[in-house]
């Protein structure tokens, strides 16, 4: 009798718990556009600067708990505002809804991806960044002489910037030479490549040798384009730096 009513109270516990069972409370790995979708279209042209944005944003569902609101958003080129590295987490506000701000200093398109546990948006979001030119450039070198042989070394680097107090994009050409009156091109670069591309800090750097040359100063320069003034997207006319070195 006491198996029986054992056997009785187990049927009676597994019945209780599948009438409780709702698999919407437990996680999916399938994506859904119930659950999480982008509620921002995709964007074209933004300044690929460092400093404007293209924004972001998604709703939840609304079934949603409180501690299962926090939305990662990913992207394959640039970075969030706030975030770390490629990706940033969002906490929805009370409109379930969640935002990101991108930025970038590559001229690309971005893919982001936005996720609430391991559910995953259905579709991607793009934001299509431009090239921004530069507005001003300056040219400067590590020491003030290099001896006048192949040991003799320096380091030249032009700083490009940008109306804002941005940085203009990743990759921008700088065409450099050393040069005297009675002498066209004095010396030589590494692997006699005169052109090297801004890095994100708006920096091209080259190295020059002036070689068996003869003593006395010779004039740094630094060429690139530069944007329109007012439209640092439009590419507008060369321009360029000078310093001088002495070979000694």
């Amino acid at each position: 009798m006491n198996q029986i009513i054992k056997i009785a109270w187990v049927c009676i516990c597994v019945l209780l718990f599948l009438g409780c069972f709702n698999p919407e409370d437990y996680d999916t790995p399938l994506a859904s556009a119930d659950k999480i979708s982008f509620i921002s279209e995709n964007i074209t042209n933004v300044p690929a600067d460092g400093i404007n944005t293209g924004l972001v944003k998604v709703r939840i569902s609304d079934k949603a708990s409180p501690g299962r609101r926090t939305v990662v958003f990913k992207t394959s080129s640039g970075f969030f505002i706030g975030g770390k590295g490629d990706s940033i987490a969002v906490t929805a506000a009370e409109s379930f809804s969640a935002s990101a701000q991108l930025a970038n200093l590559n001229a690309t398109t971005a893919i982001v991806t936005a996720k609430i546990i391991n559910v995953t948006t259905l579709g991607n979001l793009t934001i299509t960044f431009v090239r921004v030119y530069p507005a001003t450039i300056s040219v400067a070198v590590d020491s003030f002489s290099v001896a006048k042989d192949y040991k003799g070394e320096t380091i030249i680097t032009a700083t490009l910037r940008i109306e804002n107090g941005g940085k203009p994009s990743i990759g921008h050409p700088v065409q450099f030479t050393v040069t005297r009156p009675s002498n066209p091109a004095v010396g030589d670069f590494l692997n006699d490549k005169s052109i090297a591309i801004t890095d994100a800090d708006g920096k091209a750097k080259i190295r020059y040798t002036p070689g068996a040359t003869e003593p006395g100063y010779a004039t740094v320069t630094a060429s690139t384009i530069i944007s329109v003034p007012g439209n640092s997207t439009a590419q507008g006319s060369t321009t360029s730096a000078a310093t001088r070195i002495y070979i000694r």
